[in-house]
């Protein structure tokens, strides 16, 4: 048989961690069989473990691509948006909640992990990993708006950040159950309270929230 190319190597891993994160997450972790990750990849057991040491590390890296794919550009995307304390926090709200909309197996996933912590307990840490890497794109987008003047330049940046990624969850898996007008009505109402304490004492020409 040839030898693949590392390009090919590659892209055949990608294309596993694909095809392995949608059965994962369509069937959960415990109840996906190596039959079931060979029928969606189209490859053997070998196929795939030569990738990957065991089921819970290939677990591990498709939930690990899929964050990185997308969620964490998304946010740093949103950083340029918004010319008010109040526009910021609903441009990346908007992000995260269009972002999951968008990948409902890599929620599923993230929610998987959450879960099998207390029978798989390196999953722990792998939900911390995520979490610490979205904190620092949060703390990222801090600072530039800092820097612009949407927000006060005195916050701790890693204080602000926090607050802001717990507001953000709780608001995020609530519009997970509702309507979108619904959802977007109360993250303004809550944005409109936090942002009282992000924004610069005197704002130029302070923007409405619904920029």
């Amino acid at each position: 048989m040839p030898k693949l190319s590392t390009e090919a190597l590659e892209e055949r891993r990608r294309r596993i961690l694909s095809d392995a994160g949608r059965v994962f997450a369509e069937k959960g972790y415990d109840r996906t069989t190596v039959r079931d990750l060979e029928a969606a990849t189209g490859l053997s057991r070998g196929g795939i473990f030569g990738h990957f040491a065991s089921k819970m590390a290939l677990f591990r890296a498709a939930l690990d691509a899929q964050l990185e794919a997308g969620l964490m550009p998304a946010l740093r995307a949103a950083a340029a948006e918004g010319v008010s304390a109040e526009g910021a926090l609903m441009a990346s709200f908007r992000a995260m909640a269009a972002w999951n909309a968008e990948h409902v197996d890599a929620v599923r996933l993230a929610e998987q992990s959450r879960l099998l912590e207390r029978t798989e307990p390196e999953l722990a840490d792998l939900d911390i990993e995520a979490r610490a890497r979205r904190r620092e794109t949060i703390v990222l987008n801090v600072r530039e708006r800092q820097e612009r003047g949407v927000f006060r330049a005195s916050l701790d940046s890693w204080a602000a950040a926090e607050l802001i990624q717990i507001v953000q969850d709780r608001l995020l898996t609530e519009a997970a159950r509702l309507p979108r007008e619904e959802a977007e009505a109360k993250a303004q109402r809550v944005f409109a309270v936090l942002a009282e304490g992000l924004r610069p004492e005197d704002p130029p020409g302070r923007q409405t929230i619904a920029e």
